[in-house]
Protein backbone atom coordinates (compact mmCIF):
# COMPACT_ATOMS: atom_id res chain seq x y z
CA UNK A 1 0.00 0.00 0.00
CA UNK A 2 1.31 3.46 -0.88
CA UNK A 3 1.89 6.24 1.67
CA UNK A 4 -1.27 7.92 0.45
CA UNK A 5 -3.14 4.65 0.88
CA UNK A 6 -1.85 4.20 4.44
CA UNK A 7 -2.83 7.77 5.32
CA UNK A 8 -6.25 7.34 3.77
CA UNK A 9 -6.79 4.09 5.71
CA UNK A 10 -5.69 5.73 8.97
CA UNK A 11 -7.96 8.73 8.46
CA UNK A 12 -10.85 6.41 7.65
CA UNK A 13 -10.31 4.37 10.81
CA UNK A 14 -10.09 7.50 12.95
CA UNK A 15 -13.20 9.00 11.39
CA UNK A 16 -15.19 5.82 11.91
CA UNK A 17 -14.04 5.10 15.47
CA UNK A 18 -13.08 8.44 17.00
CA UNK A 19 -15.98 8.36 19.42
CA UNK A 20 -15.28 4.78 20.52
CA UNK A 21 -13.18 5.03 23.65
CA UNK A 22 -12.54 1.30 23.73
CA UNK A 23 -11.23 1.31 20.17
CA UNK A 24 -8.92 4.26 20.88
CA UNK A 25 -7.52 2.58 23.98
CA UNK A 26 -7.01 -0.70 22.16
CA UNK A 27 -5.12 1.02 19.34
CA UNK A 28 -2.97 2.91 21.86
CA UNK A 29 -2.10 -0.31 23.65
CA UNK A 30 -1.32 -2.26 20.45
CA UNK A 31 0.42 0.45 18.45
CA UNK A 32 2.29 2.32 21.20
CA UNK A 33 2.61 0.42 24.49
CA UNK A 34 3.16 -3.11 23.18
CA UNK A 35 5.96 -2.27 20.69
CA UNK A 36 7.64 -0.10 23.31
CA UNK A 37 7.56 -2.74 26.03
CA UNK A 38 8.27 -5.76 23.85
CA UNK A 39 11.32 -4.15 22.27
CA UNK A 40 12.71 -1.80 24.92
CA UNK A 41 11.54 -2.38 28.50
CA UNK A 42 10.60 -4.54 30.32
CA UNK A 43 10.39 -6.98 27.35
CA UNK A 44 9.83 -10.75 27.63
CA UNK A 45 13.31 -11.50 28.97
CA UNK A 46 13.30 -13.73 32.04
CA UNK A 47 9.72 -14.89 31.55
CA UNK A 48 8.73 -18.43 32.51
CA UNK A 49 8.01 -20.93 29.74
CA UNK A 50 5.80 -23.24 31.77
CA UNK A 51 6.48 -26.42 29.79
CA UNK A 52 10.19 -26.19 30.53
CA UNK A 53 9.59 -26.08 34.30
CA UNK A 54 9.62 -29.11 36.61
CA UNK A 55 6.09 -30.36 37.43
CA UNK A 56 3.72 -33.25 36.90
CA UNK A 57 0.54 -31.20 37.42
CA UNK A 58 0.14 -27.51 36.57
CA UNK A 59 -2.98 -25.79 37.91
CA UNK A 60 -3.81 -22.46 36.26
CA UNK A 61 -5.83 -19.85 38.15
CA UNK A 62 -6.96 -17.57 35.35
CA UNK A 63 -6.11 -13.91 35.89
CA UNK A 64 -4.55 -14.22 39.38
CA UNK A 65 -2.05 -11.54 40.36
CA UNK A 66 0.83 -12.61 42.57
CA UNK A 67 0.06 -10.00 45.24
CA UNK A 68 -3.59 -11.10 45.40
CA UNK A 69 -2.46 -14.72 45.83
CA UNK A 70 -0.02 -13.78 48.59
CA UNK A 71 -2.65 -11.73 50.41
CA UNK A 72 -5.32 -14.42 50.18
CA UNK A 73 -3.71 -17.87 50.26
CA UNK A 74 -1.93 -19.54 53.18
CA UNK A 75 1.49 -20.12 51.63
CA UNK A 76 2.59 -22.35 54.52
CA UNK A 77 0.56 -25.12 52.83
CA UNK A 78 3.14 -25.22 50.02
CA UNK A 79 6.61 -26.73 49.98
CA UNK A 80 8.00 -23.75 48.08
CA UNK A 81 6.73 -20.46 46.72
CA UNK A 82 8.04 -17.71 44.47
CA UNK A 83 6.85 -15.15 41.98
CA UNK A 84 7.51 -15.71 38.28
CA UNK A 85 7.00 -13.57 35.19
CA UNK A 86 4.35 -14.78 32.76
CA UNK A 87 4.87 -14.88 29.00
CA UNK A 88 1.47 -13.26 28.52
CA UNK A 89 -0.71 -10.51 29.92
CA UNK A 90 -3.86 -12.26 28.68
CA UNK A 91 -4.92 -15.87 28.12
CA UNK A 92 -4.67 -15.69 24.34
CA UNK A 93 -1.10 -14.39 24.41
CA UNK A 94 -0.04 -16.75 27.21
CA UNK A 95 -1.36 -19.76 25.31
CA UNK A 96 0.23 -18.67 22.03
CA UNK A 97 3.67 -18.05 23.49
CA UNK A 98 3.84 -21.12 25.71
CA UNK A 99 2.50 -23.73 23.29
CA UNK A 100 2.58 -22.40 19.72
CA UNK A 101 5.12 -19.62 19.07
CA UNK A 102 8.48 -21.30 18.51
CA UNK A 103 10.34 -18.07 19.36
CA UNK A 104 9.24 -18.52 22.96
CA UNK A 105 9.35 -22.30 23.32
CA UNK A 106 6.26 -23.47 21.51
CA UNK A 107 6.75 -26.54 19.33
CA UNK A 108 5.32 -27.33 15.92
CA UNK A 109 5.15 -31.02 16.88
CA UNK A 110 3.23 -30.17 20.06
CA UNK A 111 3.44 -31.71 23.50
CA UNK A 112 2.55 -35.39 23.43
CA UNK A 113 3.29 -35.75 27.14
CA UNK A 114 0.57 -33.26 28.23
CA UNK A 115 -3.15 -33.67 28.81
CA UNK A 116 -4.84 -30.28 29.13
CA UNK A 117 -8.16 -29.88 30.98
CA UNK A 118 -9.61 -26.42 30.45
CA UNK A 119 -12.62 -24.18 30.85
CA UNK A 120 -10.86 -21.36 28.97
CA UNK A 121 -12.05 -21.03 25.34
CA UNK A 122 -8.67 -19.69 24.22
CA UNK A 123 -7.01 -23.07 24.79
CA UNK A 124 -8.77 -24.72 21.88
CA UNK A 125 -8.94 -21.54 19.80
CA UNK A 126 -5.16 -21.04 19.92
CA UNK A 127 -3.62 -24.45 20.67
CA UNK A 128 -6.25 -27.13 20.08
CA UNK A 129 -3.79 -29.34 18.20
CA UNK A 130 -0.80 -29.10 20.54
CA UNK A 131 -1.47 -31.74 23.24
CA UNK A 132 -1.86 -35.48 23.68
CA UNK A 133 -5.44 -34.73 24.65
CA UNK A 134 -7.41 -31.53 25.16
CA UNK A 135 -10.40 -31.93 27.46
CA UNK A 136 -12.78 -28.98 27.33
CA UNK A 137 -15.24 -28.28 30.14
CA UNK A 138 -17.73 -25.88 28.59
CA UNK A 139 -21.27 -26.27 27.24
CA UNK A 140 -22.58 -28.95 29.60
CA UNK A 141 -21.33 -27.05 32.63
CA UNK A 142 -21.79 -23.40 31.70
CA UNK A 143 -23.57 -21.57 34.51
CA UNK A 144 -25.88 -18.89 33.09
CA UNK A 145 -26.26 -17.24 36.49
CA UNK A 146 -22.57 -16.42 36.80
CA UNK A 147 -21.60 -16.23 33.15
CA UNK A 148 -18.86 -18.87 33.20
CA UNK A 149 -17.95 -22.45 34.18
CA UNK A 150 -17.53 -23.06 37.89
CA UNK A 151 -14.39 -24.71 39.25
CA UNK A 152 -16.00 -27.94 40.51
CA UNK A 153 -16.69 -29.57 37.10
CA UNK A 154 -13.16 -28.68 36.02
CA UNK A 155 -11.83 -30.40 39.14
CA UNK A 156 -13.91 -33.52 38.42
CA UNK A 157 -12.73 -33.64 34.80
CA UNK A 158 -9.13 -33.30 36.00
CA UNK A 159 -9.52 -36.17 38.45
CA UNK A 160 -10.84 -38.37 35.65
CA UNK A 161 -8.02 -37.31 33.33
CA UNK A 162 -5.50 -38.13 36.04
CA UNK A 163 -6.96 -41.63 36.29
CA UNK A 164 -7.17 -42.10 32.52
CA UNK A 165 -3.68 -40.81 31.72
CA UNK A 166 -1.37 -41.84 34.59
CA UNK A 167 1.78 -41.32 32.50
CA UNK A 168 1.07 -37.79 31.32
CA UNK A 169 1.73 -34.32 32.65
CA UNK A 170 -1.58 -32.69 33.52
CA UNK A 171 -2.53 -29.02 33.03
CA UNK A 172 -5.78 -27.91 34.66
CA UNK A 173 -7.05 -24.46 33.69
CA UNK A 174 -9.71 -22.96 35.98
CA UNK A 175 -11.45 -19.78 34.84
CA UNK A 176 -11.52 -18.18 38.29
CA UNK A 177 -10.57 -15.66 39.66
CA UNK A 178 -11.19 -14.15 36.20
CA UNK A 179 -14.37 -12.08 36.02
CA UNK A 180 -17.35 -12.46 36.17
CA UNK A 181 -16.55 -12.54 39.87
CA UNK A 182 -18.26 -15.14 42.06
CA UNK A 183 -19.49 -13.03 44.97
CA UNK A 184 -22.67 -12.50 46.91
CA UNK A 185 -25.20 -9.87 45.89
CA UNK A 186 -23.31 -7.03 47.55
CA UNK A 187 -21.46 -6.23 44.29
CA UNK A 188 -23.80 -3.98 42.33
CA UNK A 189 -22.80 -5.22 38.87
CA UNK A 190 -23.94 -8.03 36.62
CA UNK A 191 -21.66 -10.38 34.67
CA UNK A 192 -19.30 -8.51 32.32
CA UNK A 193 -20.09 -5.16 33.93
CA UNK A 194 -17.49 -5.12 36.69
CA UNK A 195 -14.54 -3.68 34.79
CA UNK A 196 -16.65 -1.19 32.83
CA UNK A 197 -18.29 0.15 35.98
CA UNK A 198 -14.96 0.27 37.80
CA UNK A 199 -13.37 2.22 34.96
CA UNK A 200 -16.28 4.69 34.97
CA UNK A 201 -15.83 5.22 38.71
CA UNK A 202 -19.10 3.54 39.69
CA UNK A 203 -17.27 0.83 41.66
CA UNK A 204 -14.36 1.58 43.95
CA UNK A 205 -11.00 -0.16 43.83
CA UNK A 206 -11.77 -1.62 47.26
CA UNK A 207 -15.02 -3.14 45.99
CA UNK A 208 -13.33 -4.62 42.93
CA UNK A 209 -10.42 -6.02 44.93
CA UNK A 210 -12.79 -7.57 47.47
CA UNK A 211 -14.75 -9.28 44.67
CA UNK A 212 -11.50 -10.45 43.07
CA UNK A 213 -10.28 -11.82 46.39
CA UNK A 214 -13.56 -13.61 47.19
CA UNK A 215 -13.43 -15.32 43.80
CA UNK A 216 -9.86 -16.48 44.47
CA UNK A 217 -10.92 -17.80 47.88
CA UNK A 218 -13.54 -19.88 46.14
CA UNK A 219 -11.30 -21.37 43.45
CA UNK A 220 -8.28 -22.01 45.69
CA UNK A 221 -10.43 -24.24 47.92
CA UNK A 222 -11.45 -26.28 44.88
CA UNK A 223 -7.91 -26.36 43.54
CA UNK A 224 -6.56 -27.54 46.87
CA UNK A 225 -9.08 -30.39 46.93
CA UNK A 226 -7.73 -31.43 43.54
CA UNK A 227 -4.12 -31.20 44.70
CA UNK A 228 -4.86 -33.64 47.50
CA UNK A 229 -6.21 -36.13 44.94
CA UNK A 230 -3.26 -35.93 42.53
CA UNK A 231 0.02 -37.78 42.61
CA UNK A 232 3.26 -36.20 41.48
CA UNK A 233 4.68 -32.70 41.87
CA UNK A 234 2.01 -29.99 41.56
CA UNK A 235 2.42 -26.29 40.80
CA UNK A 236 -0.32 -23.69 41.18
CA UNK A 237 0.22 -20.61 39.03
CA UNK A 238 -1.66 -18.17 36.76
CA UNK A 239 -1.60 -17.23 33.11
CA UNK A 240 -1.73 -13.48 33.83
CA UNK A 241 -2.93 -10.88 36.31
CA UNK A 242 -5.08 -7.75 36.09
CA UNK A 243 -4.56 -3.99 36.18
CA UNK A 244 -6.61 -1.90 38.58
CA UNK A 245 -6.16 1.56 37.11
CA UNK A 246 -2.37 1.70 37.24
CA UNK A 247 -0.83 4.31 34.95
CA UNK A 248 0.53 3.18 31.57
CA UNK A 249 3.92 4.68 32.33
CA UNK A 250 5.42 6.78 30.85
CA UNK A 251 1.98 7.92 29.68
CA UNK A 252 -0.71 9.48 31.94
CA UNK A 253 -3.28 6.88 30.93
CA UNK A 254 -4.88 4.42 33.36
CA UNK A 255 -5.23 0.76 32.36
CA UNK A 256 -7.72 -1.86 33.51
CA UNK A 257 -8.29 -5.59 33.24
CA UNK A 258 -5.73 -7.56 31.17
CA UNK A 259 -4.88 -6.27 27.69
CA UNK A 260 -2.63 -8.59 25.71
CA UNK A 261 0.93 -7.65 24.89
CA UNK A 262 1.77 -5.47 27.91
CA UNK A 263 4.44 -6.12 30.52
CA UNK A 264 3.32 -4.24 33.63
CA UNK A 265 3.96 -5.99 36.94
CA UNK A 266 0.28 -6.34 37.84
CA UNK A 267 -0.26 -8.20 34.57
CA UNK A 268 2.71 -10.54 34.38
CA UNK A 269 3.86 -11.16 37.97
CA UNK A 270 2.12 -14.41 38.93
CA UNK A 271 2.40 -17.01 41.73
CA UNK A 272 4.41 -20.22 41.49
CA UNK A 273 3.35 -22.37 44.44
CA UNK A 274 4.79 -25.89 44.69
CA UNK A 275 3.45 -29.02 46.38
CA UNK A 276 5.93 -31.89 46.27
CA UNK A 277 4.83 -35.47 45.72
CA UNK A 278 6.02 -38.86 44.53
CA UNK A 279 6.99 -38.38 40.90
CA UNK A 280 5.43 -40.39 38.13
CA UNK A 281 6.96 -41.67 34.92
CA UNK A 282 5.94 -39.43 31.99
CA UNK A 283 5.59 -40.81 28.46
CA UNK A 284 5.21 -38.88 25.19
CA UNK A 285 2.72 -40.73 22.96
CA UNK A 286 2.23 -37.97 20.41
CA UNK A 287 -0.51 -35.42 19.93
CA UNK A 288 -4.13 -35.58 18.82
CA UNK A 289 -6.09 -32.70 17.33
CA UNK A 290 -8.96 -31.75 19.57
CA UNK A 291 -12.56 -31.89 18.41
CA UNK A 292 -13.05 -28.22 19.15
CA UNK A 293 -16.25 -26.24 19.00
CA UNK A 294 -17.08 -24.05 16.02
CA UNK A 295 -15.62 -20.57 15.80
CA UNK A 296 -19.07 -19.14 16.54
CA UNK A 297 -19.40 -21.24 19.69
CA UNK A 298 -15.94 -20.26 20.89
CA UNK A 299 -16.61 -16.59 20.19
CA UNK A 300 -19.82 -16.83 22.19
CA UNK A 301 -17.92 -18.33 25.12
CA UNK A 302 -15.49 -15.43 24.96
CA UNK A 303 -18.34 -12.90 24.86
CA UNK A 304 -19.75 -14.65 27.93
CA UNK A 305 -16.49 -13.79 29.66
CA UNK A 306 -16.64 -10.16 28.57
CA UNK A 307 -14.28 -10.27 25.58
CA UNK A 308 -14.92 -8.41 22.34
CA UNK A 309 -14.77 -10.86 19.44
Amino acid sequence: MSLVGHLSHAVGELTENLGDRGWLKNRFQRRVLHPLQAGVYPTYAGSTHVVEEDWDNLLILDGCRADLFEETVDRSRFDDYRRVTSLGSGSEEWTEKNFVDERFGGRSDGFGDIVYVTSNPYTSKVAGDRFHELIEVHEDHFDEDIGQVRAEPVMEAAKQANADYPNKRLIVHFMQPHAPFLVSDWLDAGPHEEWERFERGELTREEMWRAYRETLEYVIDVAWSLVEDLDGKTVITADHGNLFGEFALPFPVRLYCHPNGLRYDGLVSVPWAIVDGDRRRIVDDGIHSASVASDDAIDQRLRDLGYRT
